[in-house]
């Protein structure tokens, strides 16, 4: 794995902080993601997961925030949990 594949995986595994959001055992965040674009800059998302079908992946909230910086093209993705790197959805 080559210097900026770590970068992206550490800069993911930073923000994987499994909790609880609801009443429910199932309400849950517990994987992020995080999008290197063609400009170098590295945008996070974390999953939502909730009961009541409002939830979403963490690829999808990190696209979201790189297409808010006004970018659209990207590099590379990861998508990770606590102890493991997981192949992006979406």
């Amino acid at each position: 794995m080559n210097p900026s594949q770590e970068a992206l995986i550490s800069a993911a595994r930073s923000h994987v902080r499994p909790m609880t959001l609801g009443r429910a055992d199932h309400d849950t965040t517990t994987v992020a993601a995080a999008i290197r674009s063609v400009t170098g800059k590295i945008y996070i998302g974390v999953c939502i997961h909730l009961s009541c079908g409002i939830g979403f992946c963490a690829e999808h909230a990190a696209a979201s925030e790189m297409i808010k910086a006004g970018e659209a093209e990207i590099e590379s993705i990861v998508a990770v949990a606590e102890d493991s790197i997981l192949a992006p959805c979406g």
